[in-house]
């Protein structure tokens, strides 16, 4: 899978983020397990992307799947600040970049 630039400099200052506590492994972890997560619901990655969907219901939806998937407060941020940016749809080359990396 092929990374956007958006992705690629996402993922450039998210490993540098992970440099200060060694959290590489962890937040790739999350990241696959987002990833995963909706893959397995066509919906949700749909309404995510969607204009139409307002960014404070997009920000509930994280919240219910950052508590589902247990994810670390440093991804958790990540999805806040991509939803704030109009970027959830980065997500995917984010991880394959940052696994590159």
């Amino acid at each position: 899978m092929s990374s956007s630039k958006i992705a690629k400099r996402y993922s450039k200052a998210l490993v540098g983020l992970c440099d200060k506590d060694k959290s590489h492994e962890h937040v790739a972890r999350d990241l696959k397990k987002i990833v995963d997560a909706l893959e397995e619901n066509p919906q949700v990655p749909a309404a995510l992307v969607d204009p139409k969907v307002g960014r404070a219901t997009k920000a509930k939806v994280l919240e219910s799947i950052g508590q589902s998937l247990l994810l670390r407060p440093l991804t958790r941020n990540l999805l806040s600040y991509l939803n704030d940016q109009g970027r959830l749809g980065e997500i995917e080359g984010i991880l394959s970049d940052f696994n590159e990396r």
